[in-house]
């Protein structure tokens, strides 16, 4: 069976790309990508063995650590193990419908970081406009789609593809050496290198137990010359004078560059910190093993993996499929100019002859009674749902999970009968689940109808964008 790899979908994000140049160094290894919601699905469904492997974003060079993925593995998913690291240049655009212009965009769709990469060019070109996070890049692109209206998204050329927007101005964050590390995250630490099942190389060791090791600056099976090993860890240390001091101080004596640390939040008590650590070299490899024994014996130690360092050069025309820039790949700023794309003609059918024009309008013709014959029963819907409301008065909660999941379980079965992708059904009614819950508490007297289903978009003020 092949191994299932989940990324923060949906499809077209900068995470999909991360998984497919992943994918791209495993070499023979078969692999199917399954883009899932958000961060916290990739890593639950990692630990649920629903998914082998996930890949989420951990921090980026303009907008520092992707919080959410940091708590998540210290406090959520204490189990999981990072396998290994894809450091990916990341170009953002300004995406739009086709003939929408510049000066008419009224929000801007995106991720929070990918927002806040972009904070300048948004401040100088739309001053008025309405931020709107989301969940995702891709998930950005996808509500600007639909939304009809002159909506924006920042986000990669490959969702503009995905989703049939186009490129109203490129290049617009403001940073041009603006990346993003992304990391594998499994059940199991990673064995590259370190199995004792291959024959000894010229760039290894003999750990402490027998184990195979990398020594620094060792290359890797994928032909980049890289820089060995990389070790992650999180360290808790107790509320006095000097404790960090001796902590780190145990990396510095034995010559170990660090090459991250991160602070967050304990969840213990207020002032009570955990500590992120990266540093170069493997757990098992000499110094390294030393130093890591010695800072367990000071404070609270968890180590979330040793994996290969990513230092190879992103090859864009390799993984065009999935989404990287041709021009991100570079190291200079060439790349980071915004400039707006000339739009192109909109509404060619007069260049189509006569009589498939014809047959054109006739198609169209059909398709705009299908979506009244869709209207009118998303009306009676509405109104069996505003009657259903009436039934729960001083029923709290509204939300009854049961009956959607089996709602969503018959639809998909409809779905496939009818040949229908049962993802994109089930998308489809999550967004009209969420309208009934609407209604219902509205009915009710209730203050909000809640999240939007998956968390699919966030305005940066506060409310809740709703796409029924």
């Amino acid at each position: 069976m092949d191994k299932q790899i989940g990324y923060l979908g949906p499809a077209g994000t900068f995470s999909e790309t991360a998984a497919r140049k992943y994918l791209s160094r495993q070499g023979s290894a078969r692999a199917r990508l399954v883009a899932l919601p958000g961060i916290d699905e990739a890593l639950a469904a990692v630990a649920r063995g629903d998914m082998d492997e996930a890949v989420v974003p951990l921090e980026n060079s303009t907008e520092g650590a992707v919080n959410q993925t940091q708590d998540l593995l210290a406090h959520v998913f204490s189990t999981l193990q990072i396998k290994g690291e894809v450091i990916l240049p990341v170009v953002h655009h300004l995406l739009a419908p086709p003939g929408v212009e510049l000066a008419r965009v009224e929000r801007v769709l995106s991720h929070p970081q990918a927002l806040a990469q972009c904070r300048e060019f948004i401040r100088q070109h739309l001053p008025r406009a309405r931020l709107v996070e989301t969940a995702s890049t891709a998930a950005a692109v996808r509500l600007v789609a639909s939304a009809g209206a002159p909506w924006a998204a920042v986000g990669p050329e490959a969702a503009a593809r995905e989703y049939g927007l186009t490129v109203l101005v490129e290049k617009i964050n403001d940073l041009p050496g603006n990346a993003t590390r992304f990391i594998v995250v499994g059940r199991e630490e990673s064995a590259g290198g370190i199995s004792g099942n291959e024959p000894p190389a010229a760039n290894t060791t003999t750990g402490p137990d027998g184990r195979r090791l990398p020594v620094r600056g060792g290359g890797k099976a994928s032909g980049c010359k890289g820089s060995g090993y990389k070790t992650s860890l999180i360290v808790s240390i107790a509320h006095r004078p000097g404790a960090l001091h001796e902590v780190l101080a145990e990396f510095a004596r034995r010559g170990i560059n660090l090459t991250r640390i991160e602070s967050r939040p304990s969840r213990r008590r207020l002032g009570e910190y955990l500590f992120f650590i990266d540093l170069e070299g493997h757990r098992l490899e000499q110094p390294v093993r030393g130093a890591l024994e010695a800072v367990a014996g000071r404070a609270e130690l968890r180590i979330l993996g040793s994996y290969p360092v990513d230092d190879c050069p992103v090859d864009g025309s390799a993984l065009q499929e999935g989404g990287i820039d041709p021009c991100s790949g570079t190291a200079t700023g060439a790349c980071s100019r915004a400039r707006v794309v000339p739009a192109e003609p909109v509404g060619g059918d007069e260049s189509l002859p006569a009589v498939r024009r014809k047959q054109m309008e006739t198609v169209r013709a059909a398709i705009d009674q299908v979506d009244a014959r869709i209207v009118d029963l998303l009306a009676r819907r509405q109104k069996l749902v505003a009657r259903v409301g009436q039934l729960k008065a001083g029923m709290y909660p509204v939300r009854d999970h049961r009956r959607e999941s089996r709602v969503l379980a018959r639809v998909k079965g409809l779905a496939l009968e009818k040949g229908l992708d049962p993802a994109r059904i089930e998308q489809i009614y999550r967004l009209i689940i969420h309208y009934a819950v609407c209604i219902q508490s509205e009915r009710q007297g209730e203050a909000t109808c809640g999240a939007d289903p998956a968390g699919a978009a966030r305005d940066v003020s506060g409310g809740t964008l709703n796409t029924p």
